[in-house]
């Protein structure tokens, strides 16, 4: 047991244990991944894993040097929306 573990010993669930309910849930979101804890033998409610998703640090992003705009329609002629892409990922801002 380290130092860092004594901090959580009265907590209900271990890190490793949030840790592989977390990557469950980034992998299949909130029913699916509550589904997949019940194969693990875990109890938990798809909100559970959604807050522990909440939980999680935001990835750091690099800042796009190229960016393009780009404007779509999601209703013919009624609902338009407009989307900046990061030109060299090819990937949304």
């Amino acid at each position: 047991m380290t130092s860092a573990d004594l901090g959580v010993a009265n907590s209900a669930a271990s890190w490793r244990l949030r840790s592989t309910l977390a990557a469950a849930g980034l992998a299949l979101a909130g029913r699916a991944g509550a589904r997949m804890a019940r194969a693990f033998g875990v109890s938990i409610s798809r909100s559970a894993v959604l807050r522990l998703l909440d939980a999680l640090p935001e990835p750091e992003v690099p800042t796009p040097r190229v960016v393009g705009v780009d404007e779509y329609a999601m209703r013919k002629g009624r609902v338009y929306g407009t989307v900046l892409v990061d030109v060299e990922t090819r990937r949304p801002v």
